[in-house]
């Protein structure tokens, strides 16, 4: 069985080397992506050193869904600068801006980053500057690590789809949420499709200035990733989600 060997980072989210995402997603493996710097308990056994990780691939048994329903997600009021902004000051508001966020994010476009981030991360300068830096570094590495030049952005042959299938929400207050994206994720360059994986990303945002922002907080406990809409991501905690229009 083939493992997905993570590079950690320092914040914002774990970078997959180039040849391990294209093993991953071809064995439709599954691992953990985290956007803070403090490892939690992660899926599958360690790896050598303190920042890898391993991931096995999703059983072959794994079976559809049938009791949980999906969680529908308040739709944004409104686009600003591309981002779609504007949640309920609800639990569901917050999963859906995490959600959102998310999706948006340019992960191919370093000269995007100050842009989006801007928005995603409110008006807090230091939440701004230390998300956007560690932003850039990560789309720089992820244009490195899968063979692109330096300079450049998400081009029509050239991205990274991801698409949040399900959640967890933990430390749950009034004006913050500790957010678990359970994300498939699926790169394609030049025009080729490198199959897809399932990641769980960490998405933790505040209540500030009227909306939910994302935040630089550092979440530790990471869930169990099980492939979206199966009996077993059910059992580990994860809610479907379904997106309102």
């Amino acid at each position: 069985m083939d493992s997905v060997e993570l590079r950690r980072r320092r914040a914002l989210r774990t970078l997959v080397t180039g040849a391990a995402l294209a093993a991953a997603a071809a064995a439709g493996a599954v691992a953990v992506l985290i956007w803070q710097a403090e490892p939690g308990p992660r899926a599958g056994a360690a790896a050598a050193g303190p920042a890898a990780a391993s991931a096995a691939a999703v059983p072959p048994s794994a079976s559809p869904s049938t009791v949980v329903q999906a969680v529908p997600l308040p739709a944004p009021a409104r686009v600003e600068k591309g981002i779609p902004v504007g949640y309920p000051h609800t639990l569901a508001g917050a999963v859906s801006a995490a959600a959102h966020y998310t999706e948006a994010r340019d992960l191919l476009s370093p000269d995007a980053v100050p842009g989006q981030m801007r928005v995603m991360a409110g008006k807090d300068d230091e939440n701004f500057f230390k998300l956007t830096s560690l932003a850039i570094a990560d789309a720089r590495d992820w244009r490195r690590l899968l063979g692109l030049p330096a300079a450049g952005g998400s081009t029509g042959s050239d991205f990274i789809a991801l698409q949040v299938r399900a959640y967890q929400a933990t430390a749950v207050s009034a004006d913050a949420v500790d957010v678990w994206l359970l994300t498939t994720q699926t790169p394609t360059v030049g025009g080729i499709q490198h199959g897809t994986g399932v990641f769980a990303i960490a998405a933790p945002v505040v209540w500030d200035g009227g909306d939910w922002h994302l935040t630089e907080k550092k979440v530790t406990q990471s869930p169990v990733v099980e492939d979206p809409g199966t009996a077993q991501a059910d059992a580990a905690g994860w809610r479907p989600v379904a997106y309102q229009h």
